[in-house]
C-alpha cells in the first residue's frame, strides 16, 4: 500500500519482498513437499498412523525429551543407557513402550495390567514398532536435533 510507508524507498522494496517471499514459499514447497507424501505412503504401508518423531513428541516427549528421562535420570534413551538396562535392540524398546516398567506406563492396544497402562490413547504395534525404531536409531546417533 503506496500510501502507507514512511518512504519513498521502502515502497519500491514492497514488490521486491513480496516476490521473494514467495518464491522462498514455493522452493520450500518444492523441495519438502515432494518427500512427504512418499514418506506418508511408506508408513501407511506399514500401518503406522504418525511420523514417529511426532508420536514422540506427542507421546514420550513429556518424560523423555531429548532421549532424557526425567523421573530417573539413569533410565534414558541415550545408547549407554539403554544398552546398561537391557533395552539395547528395538525388539526390547517396542517391549517396554507396548507393556510398561516401573513409572513408565505402557501403550499396548492389550497392556494389562490396567494400572501399568496409559490412561490415554493406547498405541498400534506398529506405531509402537515405528517409536522403538526411531528411540534406537536417535540413540545411536546421540539424539542430535
Amino acid at each position: 500500500m503506496a500510501g502507507l510507508t514512511s518512504s519513498d524507498n521502502e515502497t519500491s522494496r514492497e514488490p521486491f519482498s513480496v516476490l521473494a517471499s514467495m518464491l522462498v514459499v514455493g522452493a520450500c514447497t518444492a523441495v519438502f513437499g515432494c518427500c512427504t507424501p512418499y514418506l506418508a505412503a511408506a508408513h501407511a504401508a506399514e500401518g503406522v498412523t504418525e511420523e514417529p518423531s511426532i508420536l514422540f513428541q506427542r507421546t514420550c516427549a513429556g518424560c523423555h525429551a531429548g532421549g532424557g528421562n526425567i523421573l530417573q535420570p539413569n533410565s534414558t534413551l541415550f545408547a549407554k543407557d539403554l544398552d546398561r538396562n537391557g533395552m539395547a535392540n528395538v525388539e526390547n524398546i517396542f517391549q517396554i513402550t507396548y507393556s510398561g516398567k516401573g513409572r513408565m506406563p505402557g501403550y499396548g492396544e492389550k497392556c494389562a495390567p490396567r494400572g501399568q497402562c496409559t490412561f490415554g490413547p493406547r498405541l498400534s504395534d506398529s506405531d509402537i514398532r515405528a517409536l522403538a525404531e526411531f528411540v534406537r536409531l536417535q540413540a545411536d546417533q546421540g539424539w542430535t536435533k
